[in-house]
């Protein structure tokens, strides 16, 4: 779609089709550079409403299909970029977090996110060459929050967010396929829940055939403590 010359783009009533176009429908750039990053969108205020925007990722995360005839492995995933990233972790992440909305309608996105994976990003990742960094990148982004310290086990919110997050890593973990589970990895070890070691290590006595790029990860975080 045409990039918009307005400073404001309010997308509080937006339909889902307005925000799937906001957000994938835009040429890759070869070189790297990002839409939003450009002079064209510098300065754009984008006004969103929290729970308009959980209620969107919910049917989003449910029934993706669609967007694997409409765009490129490349937009699909430089859009999953766009929405938890730096841009616009505040507008499509944050919400998630967001106590102020019925955790209801929160757990019910979260407990999509696997189906997410399963019914878009892996088919995404298996039909192309190109290097992708969105599908595995999603659950560290989604985490953030407790790997930067800033949330904490002592709220009863940030808890069950925390415990929900998990239970849908876990999903991905043991899902059987090797991408959803170096990304649900990726997840665990950044959402750093206390019971993430001692399954991280099960999961990998149970499965010895976990392809040696997974394992080694996951090995060299367990005895690290950490993860980048």
């Amino acid at each position: 779609m045409d990039e918009p010359e307005i400073k404001t783009l309010d997308l509080r009533h937006a339909t889902d089709e307005e925000l799937i176009a906001f957000v994938f429908d835009h040429p890759v750039d070869p070189q790297g550079s990002e839409w939003y990053w450009s002079e064209a969108w510098a300065g754009t205020d984008v006004v969103t409403d929290p729970a308009h925007v959980v209620a969107f990722l919910t049917r989003l995360f449910r029934a993706p299909e669609p967007l694997l005839d409409r765009f490129s492995t490349a937009q699909i995933d430089r859009g999953i970029w766009m929405m938890f990233g730096a841009y616009g972790n505040e507008h499509f992440r944050d919400p998630l977090w967001d106590p102020s909305i019925p955790w209801a309608e929160r757990a019910a996105c979260i407990a999509a996110l696997p189906a997410f994976y399963e019914r878009l990003l892996i088919p995404s990742v298996r039909r192309t060459e190109e290097r992708l960094e969105g599908w595995f990148m999603l659950p560290d982004f989604l985490a953030f929050p407790y790997e930067g310290e800033s949330y904490s086990r002592e709220d009863e919110d940030q808890r069950r967010v925390q415990d929900a997050l998990f239970a849908a890593f876990l999903r991905m973990l043991y899902s059987g396929d090797a991408s959803a589970g170096h990304a649900a990895l990726h997840g665990i070890f950044h959402l750093r829940h206390p019971d993430g070691p001692e399954v991280v290590r099960g999961w990998l006595d149970a499965h010895p055939a976990v392809p040696a790029e997974v394992r080694a990860y996951a090995e060299n975080a367990l005895a690290r403590g950490e993860v980048l």
